[in-house]
């Protein structure tokens, strides 16, 4: 759905974020996971790759499939620098510590989207010493503040989803995407509904038939926002509210 045609980026090298914490570290399960299946999935896309019938790969994911694409495009790009890799991810969580996310947002070749929908449970683990890399697309639905209708669905893009100060694009803290304690349905209490390929399906499939309005076309900026929704939500709160 968002390709270099409709936003153009580079990825960025911040190397003044490494001195406090230089090492390079990824949850163990996944990365069992992953190098379990590497060969495999090599073998297939390198022949092709190499008869010229494709320049680019696309890795794609859904909750901890997600968390692995993200991390075999992040291997495989830094190994193929010459190859275009993109990977999207829906709702998956979070799989390496600070330093992975500065290293795979420094890999010049390799483009990275995480789409989260609305309150979904799973980008919000683990809590400890794990950090999202790549750029952030959010469904969010705002709600009245007197109210508490629902008045609009956005679909705002963040920046590296910590947003960049100097470039004055709007992002958001981490953590505080963390807990929600206000939803309209059941299901959304608990938080697993967001996460179902029931709850990102429709978002999906609306979004084929005009994908500009269910996917941003620029970033956001931080004066876009002013006055006019929450967008660093408390830890306790993420629910973003029109005043």
């Amino acid at each position: 759905p968002i390709s270099p045609r409709k936003m153009v980026y580079t990825n960025v090298t911040d190397e003044t974020a490494l001195p406090v914490e230089t090492d390079v570290l990824v949850h163990r399960g996944l990365n069992n996971a992953v190098f379990s299946a590497y060969e495999d999935i090599i073998n297939t896309i390198d022949p092709l790759l190499k008869a010229g019938t494709y320049t680019s790969v696309f890795f794609l994911g859904h909750s901890v499939g997600g968390a692995q694409a993200s991390l075999f495009a992040t291997y495989y790009a830094f190994h193929h620098p010459i190859t275009a890799v993109y990977v999207q991810t829906f709702g998956q969580p979070r799989c390496g510590n600070y330093g992975f996310k500065i290293l795979m947002e420094s890999i010049p070749n390799l483009n990275v989207w995480r789409l989260v929908n609305q309150q979904d449970v799973v980008p919000r683990v683990p809590f400890t010493d794990y950090h999202h890399a790549g750029h952030l697309v959010w469904k969010k639905v705002l709600y009245n503040a007197t109210t508490g209708e629902e008045v609009e669905t956005v679909y705002p893009g963040y920046f590296r989803t910590i947003g960049d100060a100097t470039l004055g694009y709007d992002g958001i803290q981490d953590i505080s995407m963390a807990v929600c304690t206000k939803c309209n349905e059941i299901w959304e209490q608990f938080l697993v509904y967001h996460d179902l390929t029931t709850g990102v399906l429709p978002w999906l499939m609306e979004a084929v038939g005009d994908p500009t309005n269910y996917f941003p076309t620029e970033f956001n900026r931080a004066e876009s926002l002013q006055n006019t929704t929450k967008t660093s939500a408390p830890s306790t709160d993420v629910t973003e509210v029109i005043v």
